[in-house]
């Protein structure tokens, strides 16, 4: 994880995708973690800078 970004900020998104799986799991039943986990290394791949 780089430096400069803020611990809270990363906490509350821990959180936030924790209590989304839970949402998820209870709307939707069984949710997959590979699918969840495939999912978040896409996102995380995302360069803010490269996007135009």
């Amino acid at each position: 994880m780089h430096s400069d970004v803020p611990a809270d900020g990363v906490a509350r998104t821990m959180i936030a995708t924790a209590q989304d799986f839970l949402a998820q799991e209870a709307l939707f039943g069984g949710v997959e973690p590979q699918a969840l986990e495939n999912g978040l290394r896409g996102l995380m791949s995302m360069d803010p800078q490269k996007t135009s």
